[in-house]
């Protein structure tokens, strides 16, 4: 079960990855903030995983069977629609079992010790984390409370000994700069505390605490971990480009991050500071020199198409448990990549198996590969309540009818 709902939230959080970088490159064009893109995606992702436990898969009584039949010719557009939509229906089961087969597959060679385990494990790396995001933020609480409140470009902070400039808190944040800071000009210091106040302004603090909770929950996830990455690299290219609009020249203002960078102001991950990783730093620098080329809109649409396909197919995904119906789907899903007839029967089955009714004759145990595709001439499928007040009790898991071209005397 472990084992199986982790496979899950893995496929989920990697569609709606996906997704949510196609949109934040579309976002990102128009020059909308798009940290909330990542933190939409993260707080999807754990929505996802809260509800799991009641989206498993369940199969229904009865038989659920396509049947795809090409005509020999029509001529009127409702025979088209009717191919369309059946062409349409084909596309989106065939990529739903695609996105589902990574789950049936580990989930039929796993076993309950294995799942049993890694849900240890899981927990384990979970109460670590959060404990130690607890200690860590109680730390910082204790620390600036003793740092002295000093005024510093007519704003309020926390004088530190050498941390900052960074942003502590998350119910009450406040800046906090380092001593040094004061022997810097008057245009650096002015550029670092505006940056810092516009952290406090959008409530940063309460955006990256969400995104690191989310993380703690899921921690054995890299693609949750890589979404987290990208949520504080999006809260400071937002922040930076905030900054330039209220009138910072790009090349001070990198130089400035570049200065900062190399003193080692000693912040840690998950506060919003000056600096950040040298990655982010590359990229933020990066972002603030080069003229980046806007995408085309009929690519904006497939993009947004495309984004919104994943999105759809992350949520519609359920959990597969069962392991009678995990080795059927298994069976199903082999013996379907290994057939290459051209009529086939895809279905789902409960407990019992379909029921075959031959030119008006049942007949028991049949496999509809003892046929010739080129002897049928339709195929037609009952289910429910049609199929049980034709065919009683034996109808129960569905009736396919099949009628077989007259042979020449």
């Amino acid at each position: 079960m472990i084992l199986h709902l982790m496979m899950y939230i893995l496929l989920v959080t990697l569609l709606i990855a996906a997704s949510a970088r196609m949109l934040e490159k579309i976002i990102r064009d128009f020059r909308f903030p798009t940290r909330y893109v990542w933190l939409g995606a993260l707080l999807l992702t754990a929505a996802m995983v809260a509800v799991a436990p009641l989206r498993t898969y369940t199969v229904p009584n009865t038989m659920a069977a396509e049947v795809v039949q090409v005509p020999e010719k029509w001529d009127n557009a409702a025979s088209a629609s009717t191919l369309q939509t059946n062409l349409t229906g084909k596309t989106v089961n065939t990529l739903r079992q695609l996105r589902d087969w990574p789950m049936i597959f580990l989930a039929s060679r796993t076993s309950e010790k294995a799942g049993m385990a890694a849900g240890a494990i899981w927990l384990l790396f979970t109460l670590f984390l959060l404990i130690a995001g607890a200690m860590t933020l109680g730390r910082y609480q204790y620390l600036r409370k003793r740092w002295p409140l000093v005024s510093i470009s007519g704003y309020q902070a926390r004088l530190t000994p050498g941390t900052g400039p960074a942003v502590v808190g998350v119910i009450r944040p406040e800046i906090v700069v380092p001593e040094w800071l004061f022997e810097a000009s008057d245009e650096e210091r002015n550029l670092i505390v505006i940056h810092e106040q516009e952290h406090l302004r959008v409530r940063d603090p309460v955006v990256l605490f969400l995104g690191c909770l989310i993380a703690a929950l899921i921690p054995w996830n890299p693609i949750v971990w890589w979404m987290l990455y990208r949520l504080r690299l999006g809260v400071e290219l937002d922040c930076d480009a905030r900054v330039i609009r209220k009138g910072a020249l790009p090349g001070s203002y990198g130089s400035m991050l570049l200065d900062i960078a190399g003193r080692n102001s000693g912040f840690i991950h998950g506060l919003p500071a000056f600096s950040g990783s040298p990655s982010i730093l590359n990229q933020r620098l990066l972002a603030m020199t080069t003229q980046t080329k806007r995408t085309s809109t009929p690519l904006t649409v497939i993009f947004t198409m495309l984004s919104m396909s994943l999105l759809f197919f992350a949520c519609d995904s359920t959990v597969i448990t069962d392991a009678e119906i995990i080795e059927e789907l298994h069976e199903t899903y082999t013996e379907r990549a290994n057939s290459d007839k051209s009529t086939t029967v895809r279905a789902f089955a409960g407990k019992g198996k379909p029921l075959f009714v031959i030119d008006g004759e049942i007949i028991e145990g049949f496999d509809l590969s003892e046929i010739n595709p080129d002897q049928i001439e339709s195929i037609s499928v009952l289910k429910g309540e049609a199929a049980e007040n034709l065919y009683k009790e034996e109808g129960k898991n569905g009736v396919i009818k099949i009628k077989l071209k007259e042979t020449e005397q």
